[in-house]
């Protein structure tokens, strides 16, 4: 009998490859499915040796590229283009091969080539994306080798660029309630150091030619405007120098855990970050065990996907729970970081067998709100922000035309 090289997943999403005696590939795959394995690739052993080029030689392309990042709108274009063509009957090489002329991102163009080169030398679809881990998540990496292994492709990339889509519309919501505030607070800064550092300069030149006594307040931003004016290039060397320290702190993992915990304890703000995590771990929870995935190894990936340590870290002690024999929903219950609604519904789900369906309504609840925090944020700063530095500026200009002011009474009586 032929012997078969196999890749598949145990009940614990743990990776696992080798070679068995099988009269077929059918019977192959029987034989593992009976050990309990999810099987993900298997192909007779002379079929799976991969060429040199394939392995080494094609890296480097891979490993350049890696390192720079691809719009998100680029991948669900990417995604949606592939799950079509492939629907249409079009072959797997033939699809990609179309795509390359299609795809505007240079980067995701130059990765797409050689992922076309790597399916034509016979590399599977999942080992060609995985040498692109900036480009391709392991969701992407994961959902792919299912599809593969279940022949489910195109529905799988169906629900990707689905999933990768709500993603994309969150991300918007968040930074379309952060972008006016900024704006709001940078030309407010900008206009208080122009103010601090040109204008006041001008009028104390002039008030020096008189001789009188200055009002308190006029006194007071003079004072500040040397100082600012003194000060002024040791403060951006010392902004400065905080990114730089910032920057490097959060390239470690204690001090991007730090600043992780801080943000989540930022009223408002906090909330919505929160609020986000949990839109993308139920959505992304959802589609990964609707698509076959082990439990255990979707929350591995998931805690990977939620951008910050402190929830990736709750999550990873989630599945450690899990792994115990414990259920997902008394797990989470234990991570205060999470709404109680989070498990109640978790566990509704276990005890229904529903869990996706109701991870699906969680992060339904949960995106609408985000919409609700974006506004309710939104209403909360750019009142306070416009009154602040309203009065900041009406002050500077009040202290300059006091002194003006004052003369004329002067000069009138």
């Amino acid at each position: 009998m032929p012997n078969y090289t196999y890749r598949a997943r145990d009940r614990e999403g743990k990776s696992a490859e080798g070679e068995l005696e099988a009269a077929s590939q059918e019977a192959a795959v029987a034989a593992l499915q009976e050990k309990g394995f999810f099987v993900t690739f298997v192909a007779e052993k002379k079929a799976a040796v991969k060429s040199p080029t394939t392995t080494t030689a094609r890296r480097g392309p891979g490993k350049r590229r890696m390192h720079r990042k691809v719009k998100l709108d680029d991948l669900i274009l990417f995604a949606r283009q592939l799950a079509t063509m492939l629907e249409s009957g079009v072959n797997l090489l033939r699809s990609i091969t179309i795509l390359i002329g299609q795809v505007e991102s240079r980067q995701l163009m130059e990765a797409v080539t050689d992922i076309k080169e790597n399916v034509e030398k016979g590399t599977s679809l999942r080992d060609s994306l995985a040498k692109y881990p900036r480009i391709f998540s392991s969701m992407w990496v994961n959902l792919v080798e299912v599809g593969e292994a279940t022949g489910e492709l195109p529905a799988i990339l169906n629900q990707l660029s689905a999933y990768l889509e709500s993603t994309s519309a969150l991300q918007r919501k968040i930074k379309g309630a952060l972008v006016y505030p900024i704006i709001l607070v940078v030309a407010s800064v900008g206009a208080i150091t122009v103010f601090m550092v040109k204008i006041i300069p001008m009028f104390v030149d002039i008030f020096k030619g008189f001789d009188m006594k200055l009002p308190a307040l006029t006194e007071a931003v003079f004072t500040a405007s040397v100082y600012c004016r003194q000060y002024f290039p040791h403060g951006v060397g010392i902004l400065i120098g905080l990114a730089v320290i910032m920057r490097f702190v959060i390239r470690t993992e204690k001090g991007r855990y730090a600043v992780d915990r801080m943000l989540l304890g930022i009223p408002v703000l906090g909330l919505l970050i929160l609020q986000g995590a949990v839109v993308r771990f139920a959505r992304s929870l959802a589609m990964l065990v609707r698509s076959g995935s082990p439990l255990l190894y979707s929350l591995d990936i998931i805690s990977r996907i939620v951008n910050n340590k402190f929830l990736e870290r709750a999550l990873l002690r989630t599945k450690d729970g899990i792994q115990e024999g414990r259920g997902m929903a008394e797990v989470l219950e234990e991570e205060a970081v999470f709404p109680p609604i989070v498990h109640e519904m978790v566990r509704v789900g276990e005890e229904t067998g529903k869990l996706t369906d109701m991870l699906d309504r969680l992060g339904d609840f949960f995106d609408e709100r985000v919409s609700a925090s974006v506004q309710r944020m939104a209403s909360m700063f750019e009142p306070i922000l416009l009154i602040f530095m309203g009065g900041v500026i009406g002050t500077l200009v009040m202290a300059m035309f006091l002194p003006i002011f004052n003369m004329s009474q002067i000069g009138g009586g």
